[in-house]
């Protein structure tokens, strides 16, 4: 139970590197799992697993996620980001959630960051740079 509550302080550190073996640890251990909150554990796996190139993984563990958590704020966090992570693998995303109409705040904040991404490569090219 130590590991996975350093895994989960680490994880919320930005520390994905020593989280994410730990987090493993936690979630292969029932009584863990348990105390600890399955749906925290793989939600922490996944934000670290979306820092990888395993977009498939943090796909999945977003899922699971969901799945375990009784949170719908946090629910709808790990949804989107279930769903964000298979675009990225260009796989379907698991269990084929249907995007929120109207879009919920994780989608819109998503649309509003590549705008700004999209705005200031323009103004780069703009200036030459």
């Amino acid at each position: 139970e130590a590991q996975a509550r350093l895994g989960i302080l680490d994880a919320k550190a930005g520390d994905c590197n020593a989280a994410l073996p730990r987090l493993t640890l936690g979630l292969e251990n029932p009584p863990v799992r348990e105390t600890l909150g399955e749906g925290l554990l793989h939600a922490l796996r996944a934000g670290c697993l979306a820092t990888t190139p395993n977009a498939e993984g943090a796909s999945v563990e977003a899922r699971l996620a969901t799945l375990s958590l009784k949170d719908s704020e946090t629910q709808r966090y790990t949804t989107f980001l279930s769903v964000e992570q298979a675009r990225l693998a260009e796989i379907p995303p698991p269990g084929n959630p249907i995007a929120p109409e109207p879009p919920d705040i994780w989608t819109l904040l998503d649309h509003e960051e590549s705008a700004q991404q999209q705005f200031a490569a323009r103004v780069k090219a703009a200036r030459g740079q």
